[in-house]
């Protein structure tokens, strides 16, 4: 639907163009198969955010008459009135040179207040509109898989291996390295870790379909690289930090001395080969009890940066034996930063996995044309779901890449978004007839 330019909500046109919005909106809905009723509904919640700025300008409006009444009544009255001096107080105590100035200045004031609210409330409220209007119809684009699948199989085994351990690499992070490096190895790193594991390795690569090459069979990070982290270290995520000229790695491993609770700490490299702990503890972790819905597992993060804010998605775990939120056993939480490095966790689940259903896990997010689009492992493949602001309105869009029919016709892990040159690339894990990393990719119109 096409933005309305509303320079006036309480002017006639103003007032028809919106009308005209919300009808629009309501005909998409009806075009798009949802029943009467919930049109309704979706395009009243819009209703109600323009009405909250229509009232707003009406408020200024009023204000602006007041002041100006009063004004004339002072001038009629002559500079040498009480009035006058009553007047050049203003309401926040603020004292003027004379009423006259008071008007002026409060006059510019409202005129400012009432400019905001036309580029905020209203402009809000038509994007609320239309993406209550587009969610609904959102088609997220056919992902191809590889015809280099699988790029990292489970053949993979490092001679100094850990006895009992797993080396079956499914989760992943890539890395553009000729981006942000003046004498990479290659122009693509490639972070890799099989769940139980104690260790990540680095894959290198010319191309981000491969092929890749294993930079060193010692990992470049282990369990023990942490002073808080016992058992394993998994879920690999990679990014860049434009402020300090530091590659960030967060990963998640079990914390010591306590009921198997697992947490995401973060390390730091100038090279992407040689990683730092950033602290001596997780850097994301539940404060609440094991039994609230993220005190036993702050893990699986995906981090992204938008504007000037970091944000993230991450799974949350109770105790093995506790059920979660409203019967749910497993539930994606969102996380913020103002710098990637200390951050703030969001007091309740953003997606909630069906009842009694422990499927959904290992998420991703990446900004999409104006959402949100946060992706699940589930039974059938990856699930997609859409917010505007990845705190309200989330929506299932459904599965956007199923499993497959051969080398991974079993289950999909951990999925990992890259875009260069009108190419969007998804990393992901995978089990099937064989098990290891593969790729899929589409070509897109990818503006944010």
């Amino acid at each position: 639907m096409p933005r309305y330019n509303i320079d006036n909500p309480l002017t006639d046109d103003g007032r028809n163009k919106m009308n005209s919005m919300f009808e629009e909106l309501y005909n998409q809905y009806i075009s798009s198969g949802l029943n009467a009723v919930k049109a309704r509904e979706l395009a009243a919640k819009a209703v109600a955010e323009a009405g909250k700025a229509i009232a707003e300008a009406e408020k200024a409006n009023s204000t602006a008459d007041r002041v100006s009444a009063e004004l004339g009544q002072a001038i009629l009255q002559g500079d040498s009135s009480p009035l006058e001096g009553q007047l050049s107080v203003g309401g926040d105590g603020v004292i003027y040179p004379s009423a006259q100035q008071r008007f002026v200045d409060e006059r510019q004031e409202i005129i400012s207040e009432l400019s905001e609210i036309k580029k905020t409330n209203i402009l809000e409220a038509q994007s609320k509109a239309q993406a209550y209007s587009s969610s609904n119809v959102f088609h997220f684009p056919k992902l191809i898989r590889s015809s280099n699948n699988p790029l990292i199989e489970k053949t993979f085994a490092p001679t100094n291996q850990i006895e009992g351990a797993s080396y079956n690499l499914k989760f992943t992070a890539i890395l553009p390295a000729y981006r942000y490096l003046i004498n990479p190895i290659d122009k693509y790193y490639l972070y890799a870790c099989s769940h139980d594991s104690d260790g990540v390795w680095l894959f290198t690569a010319p191309t981000p379909e491969g092929p890749f090459t294993i930079y060193s069979e010692t990992p470049i990070l282990t369990t023990s690289s942490f002073l808080w982290a016992t058992d394993h270290v998994s879920s690999p995520d990679v990014l860049y930090d434009e402020v300090n000229k530091k590659i960030l790695l967060y990963t998640h491993s079990p914390v010591k001395n306590t009921n198997a609770q697992q947490f995401t700490g973060l390390s730091t490299s100038d090279d992407g080969i040689n990683f730092t702990p950033y602290s001596d503890e997780p850097i994301l972790k539940s404060n609440g009890h094991p039994s609230r819905w993220n005190g036993r597992s702050v893990s699986y993060v995906r981090i992204l940066k938008v504007g000037n804010e970091y944000c993230g998605v991450y799974q949350a775990n109770s105790d093995l034996n506790a059920i979660q939120f409203n019967t749910r056993t497993t539930s994606i939480g969102t996380c913020f930063s103002k710098d990637g490095y200390e951050w703030e966790l969001a007091e309740e689940p953003l997606v909630l996995n069906p009842p009694n259903n422990i499927g959904f896990g290992s998420p991703t997010v990446f900004h999409w044309n104006g959402f949100y689009l946060i992706i699940v492992k589930d039974a059938e493949g990856f699930r997609g779901f859409i917010t505007p602001d990845l705190r309200t309105d989330v929506r299932d869009i459904g599965i956007i890449f199923a499993n497959g029919t051969s080398y991974d016709n079993s289950s999909l892990f951990s999925p990992n978004f890259f875009y260069e040159n009108g190419v969007l690339y998804m990393y992901y894990g995978f089990t099937g007839t064989s098990e290891g990393i593969a790729v899929a990719k589409a070509e897109v119109n990818f503006n944010e």
